[in-house]
Formats: structure tokens, C-alpha cells, sequence
């Protein structure tokens, strides 16, 4: 934004006849200066373009930040490694309950098809 305004500045104080033209200037065919001024255009953009994306970035990281911030409020978790560590840490324990619930279950159906096997 800050070269963007640069160049906004310049071509008013060329305008204003502030200051003269480089030397070099004149010189140029009209393609050339066709040319000149398409890539002038397409800097524009680009900075435009980088500039919303800078500014969308930011307000991700404010979201993120406002997000962290309720989760801590919610969580009591002063560092997000923490809270993250011990989700982690949880969910390992959850899943090795439900391999041995898992376990459990097909030694159940085991028995319990034994069970009809005697009975018959």
C-alpha cells in the first residue's frame, strides 16, 4: 500500500508540475509508453490484490485469536501447546478404551456362541 501511495504521490506532483520529468522521459515510443503504463496498471493490481489478501489475512489471525481466547476463558488452559497436549493425550486413552471395550465385546460374543453350542 505504502509504494501504491508512493507512486499516487508522484504522478500528482508530475501533475502539479512539482517536479520535472527524468530526463529519459520523452524518449519512448507510443507503444512503448502503452506498454510502460499496462505494467503500471498491472502493478496497481497486484498491489490491490495483495492488499485485500494482507488484510484478509489479518482478520483470520484476529479470529483465531478471539477463538484461542474463549476456548482459554472456556478451558482454563493458559497456552494452546497445553490444550492441545492434553486432548491429544485423551483421545489416545479414549481409543485404547474402545479397542479394549472392543475386545471385550467380540470375547462376549465368543462365549456367548459357545454357550449356544453347548445349549443344543
Amino acid at each position: 500500500q505504502a509504494r501504491c501511495a508512493a507512486f499516487d504521490a508522484m504522478e500528482e506532483r508530475l501533475r502539479r508540475g512539482e517536479v520535472a520529468m527524468p530526463n529519459h522521459m520523452g524518449n519512448m515510443t507510443a507503444e512503448q509508453e502503452e506498454d510502460l503504463q499496462k505494467k503500471v496498471v498491472k502493478g496497481k493490481w497486484q498491489l490491490a490484490k495483495e492488499k485485500a489478501l494482507t488484510d484478509m489475512l489479518k482478520e483470520q489471525a484476529l479470529s483465531f485469536e478471539e477463538a484461542f481466547e474463549k476456548l482459554q476463558a472456556a478451558t482454563g488452559y493458559p497456552k494452546i501447546e497445553d490444550f492441545v497436549s492434553d486432548f491429544i493425550r485423551i483421545e489416545e486413552l479414549n481409543f485404547h478404551r474402545f479397542q479394549y471395550m472392543h475386545s471385550l465385546n467380540m470375547d462376549i460374543e465368543k462365549m456367548e456362541d459357545e454357550i449356544r453350542a453347548l445349549q443344543s
